[in-house]
């Protein structure tokens, strides 16, 4: 999984930063991976959601994983 996401740095123009971490002391409320990605502004975050090569990792990462959360913010 964190090949596939750190393959989408170099798939997608519009992502300006991207980096995948695993978790190193799990925890009972830790989740094992994180994806933390940053864009110019939010048609960048649009375009990324709906690319093919996003699409298709998300379809991945639905049928691998048993829960996930997203946050997408404004900093």
């Amino acid at each position: 999984m964190k090949e596939k996401l750190e393959a989408l740095k170099t798939k997608i123009n519009e992502v300006t930063f991207l980096e995948v971490g695993i978790c190193s002391y799990p925890k009972d409320l830790s989740y094992d991976i994180i994806l933390i990605t940053e864009f110019k502004n939010k048609n960048d975050l649009d375009i990324y959601q709906n690319h093919p090569e996003h699409v298709q990792v998300v379809e991945f990462v639905k049928e691998v994983v048993c829960e996930r959360a997203v946050v997408d913010y404004n900093a």
